[in-house]
């Protein structure tokens, strides 16, 4: 599997496959699903969107160590996936992919 990523904030994941199909789980806490943007197609799924900061940038800092901004991850996979098959969750801040096997 060959991954790119180009982010400020890079939300971490597992993928592994069994015999029914192939599984995704990424972390994107504080963040809605409507925020975050899925595409499967051909041997490839990319994963990208933005998480916004809360806190408002005016005032006197004292530390700033939640990750915000842009993420773009794409993960090439070894074989081509069934762009329309798969299932998806979010809830607490996991999404979740099953792609099952052709």
């Amino acid at each position: 599997m060959k991954e790119i990523t180009f982010s400020d904030f890079v939300p971490p994941v597992d993928i592994y496959e069994t015999d029914d199909g192939l599984f995704f789980q990424g972390e994107f806490p504080g963040m809605k699903e409507e925020s975050i943007n899925l595409t499967i197609k051909d041997d490839t799924i990319i994963v990208k969107g933005e998480k916004g900061s809360k806190i408002p940038r005016i005032g006197k800092f004292y530390r700033s160590e939640r990750p915000y901004g842009y993420f773009f991850r794409r993960f090439k996979m070894s074989h081509k996936l069934p762009s329309d098959k798969h299932k998806m969750n979010f809830k607490d801040g996991v999404l979740s992919i099953f792609i099952p096997k052709k």
